[in-house]
């Protein structure tokens, strides 16, 4: 059963049926009391044979009741938009009820298509009892998602060299952006990167070419730009909004009296 889909159905096509209900005195009265039907010809034998039964019948809505089972089995009920039935005989007990659904046609509906089906309850050894039909909402069929095709990266690190060294964590990410030629954060120091040629007596920026590659998104970059940095054969840069070093000098010893 749980290979069938109501969206695939063609014309002709069975739906699965529920196994084959026990129906019993039992059955009778516990749908009786649910329901609000008391009528005595579904509990008395007395009352059924009085009105000319050989015995107490089923209820022609527990029959019904089955076939909105089977409905369900397939549909929320909310997509049931029809169900109607007629009773063609009567079921005595004990008796064991099949429940069957066919489709025998595919109809527009507003909001998309419906399929009309025939219904029917048969006693497992005996005659046709109920006989119907009803129209369910076919439920559209999934549309495929597309899968992103760039690679999630690893998180990585830049790490600064110098007096101060500074790391910037980054965060990885699944895009798919250009590498900018360089790339300087306001108010920090540019740091070379291995393979990168200094450019005088401060490292200038890494030069990276442009290219349409996978890379890491920083999610946030904090990066400690030191008060000064000195390269090899440089000139101390002074950093806008920094003191300047003052040399200490020591105290003079005390000289003894």
């Amino acid at each position: 059963m749980s290979g069938f889909s109501l969206a695939a159905a063609e014309v002709g096509a069975e739906l699965p049926e529920l196994l084959p209900e026990q129906i019993d005195r039992a059955t009778l009265a516990a749908f009786a009391e649910s329901y609000g039907d008391l009528n005595p010809i579904h509990l008395d034998p007395q009352a059924a044979r009085a009105a000319g039964l050989d015995d107490v019948i089923a209820h022609g809505m527990l029959s019904m009741a089955l076939l909105g089972r089977l409905l369900v089995e397939w549909a929320p009920v909310e997509d049931v938009l029809s169900f109607r039935v007629s009773f063609t005989a009567v079921t005595t007990v004990p008796a064991r009820l099949r429940c069957t659904a066919r489709v025998k046609a595919i109809e527009t509906v507003a909001g998309g298509r419906a399929a009309r089906l025939a219904l029917a309850v048969r006693r497992v050894d005996g005659p046709l009892t109920v006989r119907g039909e009803a129209l369910v909402r076919i439920p559209a069929a999934p549309v495929p998602q597309a899968r992103a095709s760039s690679v999630r990266a690893p998180g990585v690190s830049a790490v600064a060299s110098g007096p101060a060294a500074a790391s910037a964590p980054v965060a990885s990410a699944a895009v798919s952006v250009p590498a900018p030629a360089s790339v300087s954060v306001p108010g920090s120091v540019l740091a070379p990167v291995p393979g990168s040629v200094a450019g005088g007596p401060a490292a200038g920026p890494a030069s990276v070419a442009s290219a349409a590659v996978s890379v890491p998104t920083p999610a946030a970059v904090s990066v400690l730009a030191p008060a000064s940095v000195s390269a090899p054969g440089s000139v101390p840069a002074q950093v806008p909004g920094s003191m300047p070093a003052v040399p200490v000098v020591p105290a003079p010893a005390a000289r003894p009296t």
